[in-house]
């Protein structure tokens, strides 16, 4: 693939089709939940076109999370009680004047956004294009970050005294990252089917990665709907628009659930910094605080669920590659890919609150700020270990429990027919004697007198001496005659006795 190849005159309008389909959805879904939200937002001034805005703020962060709201706090006072006038803006008691504001920035990666995004784009490759390689899917994707920016502009509002404003550039770069990764995968390229037959290690790669990719989609998706189910069942003030945000962040849920009934503990950290004085307050939630949350069997229904996960992905290892090397590198892959998501399924948020100047009694001033942070998420080294060791024991017993199940321990028969497929297709392509070309012999120049070939009637004159006379056939070597051998004595062994004689 060439770069000047992508943007050169062709075929652009079946890959900017299918590229502006991802940010259709996102904007179609956003005006849906704009539309709904109506009767829930009592403020007249918040119209439709407001809430659909603020809901497309939010759901970008599932292709670039950085969404940072700036308030000023001189209007509204909102969170200072009492101690703010919000007639001149002075902090009562404290002697720190000037107006107070506040500025925020959240990061959370609603991984069902980023998962329907994907999901658009492949269908939409898969069916409106199905051809044109590598030019079209990086064409899709350019298309995607394009339509992506337009959102990302469309988006920041102004909402009262609050600034809300997603990062243009953070969700230019994560549509164009998925753009890639997707049409790369949706659109092979023409020959990548001979590629792979000559090359046995890139086609164990191949399905060792997608096998692992599956693997981690369902098991975090089966561990989502578990905890979504149970925060719905036991959780009283998730009602309403509680449950749609519970459903945006599924697969969120579904990692820190997978993590946590594997061993990994759920990290809630708190943190406020100001001036000289700075307090943190970190605390873990595993498997023993879940039993003090909803009682003894929330922890058994998560060691089960864990237990589940791991025991289907090793029977879908067992089924998807060809030898048990390949099964124990899909674990591995497994668990970097599972470290991953923990890593970017957390929640954090920076707030940082400016109380203008403080009036000191040598008559300056000093600026007054606080920092208060807070995270949520699964820890990435504990994540790594216990999804290695969960993995790598799946794999090593995902053929017995095959065999418990009545199935066969080998793999699937398509991966079977598909190798042998590839095997054909490598010996076809291979040239003779083992993958040496044989040299062309060189011609033998034709001899006069040749049946075709008369002698030159120059032959034999002066300077012509024609052709060598015939060599007469070499005669065999002469066998040189053998030695006779002793005589033979007959004393009655080999010859009986005549009857003449006495």
């Amino acid at each position: 693939m060439q770069i000047n190849g992508v943007f050169r005159a062709g075929p652009w309008a079946r890959p900017a089709a299918a590229g502006a389909a991802p940010a259709t959805v996102l904007l179609t879904l956003a005006a849906v939940i704009g539309a709904a939200t109506g009767p829930a937002v009592h403020e007249p001034s918040i119209g439709w076109w407001d809430r659909a805005r603020v809901s497309l703020a939010a759901l970008l962060q599932g292709i670039g999370p950085s969404l940072t709201a700036k308030t000023s706090l001189r209007e509204t006072g909102v969170g200072y009680g009492e101690a703010f006038s919000s007639s001149d803006g002075t902090i009562a008691g404290s002697g720190l004047t000037g107006p107070p504001s506040a500025h925020a920035s959240y990061t959370v990666v609603p991984l069902t956004v980023t998962l329907l995004w994907v999901a658009v784009l492949w269908l939409a490759l898969r069916l409106g294009v199905r051809a044109g390689g590598h030019e079209a899917a990086v064409r899709a994707a350019v298309v995607s970050a394009v339509g992506a920016l337009a959102l990302a502009l469309a988006a920041p509002l102004t909402i009262d005294s609050t600034r809300l404003t997603p990062s243009p550039v953070a969700v230019v770069c994560g549509a164009l990252l998925l753009g890639l990764v997707t049409g790369l995968a949706a659109l092979p390229a023409p020959g990548r089917a001979a590629w792979l037959a000559a090359r046995p290690a890139a086609r164990a790669a191949l399905r060792v990665v997608t096998t692992a990719a599956l693997g981690l989609v369902l098991a975090v998706l089966l561990c989502g709907a578990i905890a979504f189910a149970v925060a719905v069942a036991y959780g009283d003030d998730i009602t309403g628009w509680g449950i749609l945000a519970a459903a945006v962040l599924l697969p969120n849920l579904g990692t820190a659930g997978l993590a946590v009934g594997w061993g990994g503990p759920l990290k809630v950290t708190f943190s406020l910094y100001g001036g000289e004085d700075s307090r943190t307050a970190d605390h873990a939630v595993g498997l023993s605080d879940l039993t003090h949350v909803w009682g003894g069997w929330a922890c058994v229904l998560a060691v089960a669920a864990g237990v589940v996960c791991a025991v289907g992905y090793g029977v879908l290892v067992s089924w998807r590659t060809a030898t048990r090397g390949e099964g124990f590198l899909a674990a591995g892959v497994f668990a970097v890919l599972f470290t991953a998501l923990v890593a970017v399924g957390g929640a954090s948020s920076d707030t940082t609150s400016v109380f203008g100047a403080a009036r000191s009694a040598s008559g300056g001033s000093d600026a007054s700020a606080w920092t208060n942070r807070q995270s949520v998420g699964g820890g990435v080294a504990l994540a790594l270990l216990f999804g290695l060791l969960w993995s790598v024991a799946a794999v090593a017993a995902g053929p017995y429990v095959r065999r418990a199940l009545g199935g066969d321990t080998g793999p699937r028969p398509a991966l079977l027919r598909e190798e042998e497929a590839y095997a054909a297709a490598a010996y076809a392509a291979a040239p003779a004697y083992g993958g040496a070309a044989v040299p062309p012999r060189p011609a033998v120049p034709p001899q006069a007198g040749a049946p075709g070939h008369p002698v030159s009637p120059q032959a034999g004159a002066l300077g012509h001496p024609g052709p060598p006379p015939p060599r007469a056939p070499a005669e065999p070597p002469a066998v040189p005659p053998q030695p006779a051998g002793p005589p033979v004595l007959d004393l009655g062994l080999i010859t009986p006795e005549r009857p003449d004689k006495p």
